[in-house]
């Protein structure tokens, strides 16, 4: 059987892996934020917190910039497992 996928071009893995790299960091920023935000709310009632509605919603934001991050990430190795990189790479480059 004959292989069509191209040489993998070694630029595209440091691409890679810097979005991946990054990905990864801004989640785990995003969940401290989640965590810190929980441990504030969960310490006072919200009568004694003028801004507990605010902060409930920045926390549902948080979650769900968490979740698309994940989703990026899970992306990110699919396409690197498929090598689709290197089409997805030359989109956002050139």
């Amino acid at each position: 059987m004959k292989n069509n996928s191209a040489p993998c071009d070694p630029s595209i893995h440091n691409i890679t892996n810097f979005l991946a790299s990054s990905v990864h960091d801004m989640k785990n920023s995003v969940n401290m934020l989640i965590y810190s935000l929980e441990k504030v709310l969960a310490s006072v009632e919200a009568t004694q917190l003028s801004a507990h509605t605010e902060l409930m919603q920045v926390s549902h934001e948080a979650k769900r910039i968490n979740n698309h991050l994940c989703q990026s990430a899970l992306k990110i190795v699919h396409l690197t497992a498929s090598n689709n990189i290197q089409i997805f790479c030359k989109v956002i480059l050139f």
